[in-house]
C-alpha cells in the first residue's frame, strides 16, 4: 500500500473557484441584466439601443424633463390651488 503526502491530497481537493462556476452565477442572467427589454420584452430591434451612449442621452433627457416638470408644479401649485403666502 502506497502512501500519499499530504501535498498530493491538497492537489485532489476540488477548488470552486477555479473548477466550477458558483451557484446562481449563469450566463444567461449576465445577457438579460445587459439586454434593452421593455416590460420583459426584448425584440431584436430593441437592442440597438442597448449601449453606454444612448444610456448617457436617455439619462439626460429623463433628467431635463422631469426637472421642467417639477419646477412647472412648483411655480403653478399656488396659482392653481390658491395657496397665498398671508
Amino acid at each position: 500500500m502506497k502512501t500519499r503526502s499530504a501535498s498530493e491530497e491538497r492537489a485532489k481537493v476540488p477548488n470552486p473557484s477555479v473548477d466550477e462556476e458558483p451557484e446562481g452565477d449563469n450566463d444567461d442572467d449576465d445577457i438579460a441584466d445587459t439586454q434593452c427589454s421593455l416590460f420583459g420584452w426584448r425584440p431584436a430591434w430593441l437592442q440597438r439601443f442597448a449601449t453606454a451612449k444612448f444610456f448617457a442621452i436617455n439619462f439626460s433627457i429623463v433628467g431635463i424633463l422631469q426637472g421642467a416638470m417639477f419646477t412647472y408644479t412648483v411655480r403653478e401649485a399656488p396659482l392653481t390651488f390658491d395657496l397665498n403666502d398671508s
